[in-house]
Parts: structure tokens; sequence; C-alpha cells
């Protein structure tokens, strides 16, 4: 019989080679990722034509999409909230520090060339990276708050310029309460890394951890969207989701369920990709949709961790908005 020490090792040698193997598959993936042609191709090339980006910004957002969730190449063109997500995963795997200042200054250029600051009403606030210089926000310290305007901001930092330098101590690696408004939207909260203080201005870093404080009251949208359900049951059926709201849904199913029965579905919105979360049924409606008389409608709402399907859920209302708007313009969407 093998010693145990001898055991021991032959242990300690197939562990590292499975590592090594997982470690070799991820590269190989990441390589793929990098380097495959990905679904939207041709409708990056419109987008990018569109938006006038440069060969440099259409590299920059060639290399976001790859560090992305998604198949379709051009999906961080429609959405802010995609689109930060995939800065924040590409300045995590590259690591910030290490970046390039051409690639960073090239980011901030293209989130501004497509809209996504907080000067445009139409998009979703998800990180202080979408500041603007002079935007108004408000800043908690030692027991009161201070009105201060944005100075300058960049993909690792941004200064609170204040009218003259108090002799407040602020600490280096404490976060401090900072809000901000946006008119017919919300109360915005974050807590940002104070870095240092140069004369009248504060350093902060950024974050994307942001509380809201909904004001803006939402339309119900009707969509029809073919939806996967587990039921209870663990039964799998097919369904559709009738309306969207950042409440809840109307939703059609081929059985009948109590209230607060608890479903997983999985849909896919347009361009944002599929998305798998639990909801609640709230009413039975009956079957009520002319257009699909099999099914059941039902009211339900999001519940469980649902935080970032319902950041798709509102940036998608205010895409189907915009283009209502546009088209009562007589604008083409």
């Amino acid at each position: 019989m093998p010693e145990p020490v001898v055991l021991v090792w032959i242990g300690t040698v197939v562990t590292l080679l499975l590592f090594l193997l997982v470690l070799l598959e991820v590269h190989r993936n990441n390589q793929k990722r990098e380097h495959e042609e990905m679904f939207g191709s041709d409708e990056f090339m419109k987008k990018s034509s569109r938006f006038r980006l440069t060969e440099k910004e259409r590299h920059t957002m060639d290399k976001l999409v790859r560090r992305s969730v998604f198949s379709n190449k051009d999906a961080l063109f429609n959405s802010s909230a995609l689109f930060e997500d995939a800065v924040n995963r590409f300045y995590e795997f590259r690591k910030l520090d290490s970046i390039r200042e051409i690639t960073l200054s090239s980011v901030t250029v293209l989130r501004r060339k497509l809209g996504f600051t907080v000067g445009n009403d139409d998009i979703i606030f998800v990180s202080t990276r979408q500041f603007e210089p002079g935007t108004l926000v408000h800043l908690k310290f030692n027991g009161k708050t201070e009105s201060l305007c944005v100075g300058s901001i960049n993909e690792k930092m941004f200064t609170l310029v204040r009218e003259q330098d108090g002799n407040e101590f602020f600490e280096k690696g404490t976060r401090y309460p900072l809000s901000w408004k946006r008119a017919g939207d919300a109360v915005y909260t974050s807590y940002p890394k104070f870095e240092k203080k140069i004369g009248e201005k504060l350093v902060f870093l950024h974050t994307t951890k942001i509380d809201r404080e909904q004001q803006r009251l939402w339309v119900r949208e009707k969509v029809d969207i073919e939806i996967q359900a587990e039921l209870p049951s663990k039964e799998i059926v097919q369904g559709r989701l009738f309306d969207l709201s950042a409440n809840g849904i109307g939703v059609g199913l081929p059985e009948s369920l109590d209230a607060g029965s608890v479903i997983r579905i999985t849909f896919e919105l347009p361009s944002y990709g599929k998305d798998e979360v639990d909801v609640q049924i709230l009413r039975n409606l009956g079957k009520k949709n002319a257009e699909y008389p099999d099914l059941v409608s039902y009211s339900a709402k999001f519940i469980g961790d649902f935080a970032w399907t319902n950041e798709k859920v509102l940036q998608y209302i205010f895409e189907l908005r915009r283009r209502q708007n546009r088209l009562q313009r007589g604008v083409s969407a």
C-alpha cells in the first residue's frame, strides 16, 4: 500500500493538473471571444457610422462588447446600463490602472457621443462616470450637507468643487453619502470613496453602487414576448409577456395558478439579451387576451434578485417611449 505522503503528492499533482486544464479552457474561451465573429456586426458598423465613431472608438467599442455578456455586437449602443456594465467588466478584466490613457479617453468620448451621460433625460443612471462637469450634487459629512458641483471627471475619478477650501477633515478611503436629483426621474444616492483633497477640490473614486428613489410614474407598456416558465410543480411551459412596467408584468400561461404562486420565467428583451427571474403571481385575470385564447392572464411582480432585470426593463421602456415620441414628432426612430 502506498505511503500517505505519496498519496498526498499524487493528489496534489492531480489537483494541479485539473486546475491547469481549467485555466487553459478559460484562456481558450477568452481567446475565442476576443476574435470570433459576432452577431450584429453589420448593425455595429451602421451604428458606428451614425454616431461618427473614429477608428479608435470603434476598436474600443469592440473591446467593450467582447467583455460583455451579449452575443450581438451592437447591443451596447442600445442602453446606458448595458454600456456601463461592459465598461466595468472591461476595467475589472484589464485592471483599470494598467489601461492606456488613450483607451480610457476613448471610453469617455464614447459615453458622450452615445448620449449616456446625465445630460440625457432618456437614459438610466447607473455609474458616477455618467456625471458631467457642472452636475449639482449634495455631499453629507460631519453632520451637515453641502451643495457642490462636479468639476473634472475621467474614468478613474471625479472632483467636487467647493467655493472655498474649508478646514474639514476628509479621511482617505472613507465613503461619504452623495445624492443628486434628476427632475421628474428620481433621487439618487451613492457612497463614493474619498481619495484626496486638492485645495478647494475633493477627489472621489467612481462607484456603480447607486440607490434610486423612484419619482417618475411609469406607464405599463404593451409587449408580446415569448417566455418559458417553470411552475411550482417544476413543469416547464411556454407562455407570453403581455405588458411590462417598472413594478411588474402581465403574463399569459396555459395553466391555472393561485395568487401568491412563485414561478421562474426566462425571456429575452429585443437587443438586451436573455433574463431568468422569479416572479410572484398577484391576480388571475382569466382568459381575456383575444390573441391568445388558450392562455390565462395574470398580473405579477418581480421578486428575489431582480435589480439587473429591472434596470433593463426600465431602459427598454425608456427606448420604447423615446421611439413613440419621435414618431409623434414625425421623426423616424
